[in-house]
């Protein structure tokens, strides 16, 4: 059987999250089509004190609209919880893939980094649940005296969650390392909880703050997709 490639997975997966965009879109719609009818949401009651039906309202579309809106949310649920199952796959068929280059010297160094302890970082070791996350970014360098560098960030470093982002809202069609830089600039001068990979199967939970410094950006790194 053939294995597909990253760059197969990456299409598939590119399909994946516009099918879910499509189904998003449905819902908002659906839930416009509620609000056109006195706003009733999807709890408000469609009986009158009287026990009889709403005469304000269109009984059976509200009912036919909400049926619909539920249906919609469990599809999207669904697409999403396969996204972040093809990410994760995506992920791993990428490195497979890079372990048949020769590694260079750069590579070599940065691995070397990677597999260093993070000072006062929370080790997670195997936790179930950040074992499922996909890598969204790359850390390929650190400014000294940077916001980054004092988090404990180093080149090498997977960034698997920053505050509440995952690969899932980095993903090409959600916006690229775009979407991370605009969370970024919102959550300026606020603590950030980032998750990284370093080595193995563990995970570290650093705490970084976007600010000004005396060097470029808020954060004081470069970083980089996953396959760069």
């Amino acid at each position: 059987m053939t294995v597909p490639s990253s760059a197969d997975l990456a299409a598939a997966l590119k399909t994946l999250i516009a099918q879910r965009d499509a189904l998003e879109a449905e819902i908002l719609d659906l839930l416009e089509i509620l609000k056109a009818q006195g706003n009733v949401g999807m709890t408000a009651p469609l009986v009158g004190a009287d026990g009889f039906p709403r005469a304000d309202v269109d009984v059976y579309t509200v009912r036919h609209t909400r049926a619909e809106v539920i249906r919609k949310r469990n599809d999207a649920k669904a697409l999403t919880d396969r996204i972040e199952s093809e990410l994760h796959e995506l992920h791993r068929v990428a490195q497979l893939e890079r372990t048949t280059t020769i590694p260079t010297p750069q590579a070599q160094n940065e691995s070397a980094a990677a597999a260093a302890p993070i000072p006062g970082a929370a080790d997670h070791g195997d936790d179930a649940g950040l074992a499922t996350l996909a890598p969204m970014a790359r850390i390929d360098a650190v400014a000294p005296e940077s916001p980054a560098s004092a988090a404990g960030l180093v080149t090498g470093d997977l960034l698997l969650r920053v505050g509440r982002l995952t690969a899932v809202d980095t993903a090409p069609t959600m916006g690229g390392l775009g979407a991370l830089g605009a969370y970024v600039q919102q959550h300026k001068n606020r603590p950030l909880a980032v998750v990284v990979r370093r080595a193995g199967p563990s995970h570290c939970t650093l705490q970084l703050t976007p600010k000004e410094w005396d060097g470029r950006g808020l954060l004081g790194c470069h970083i980089v997709p996953t396959d760069a």
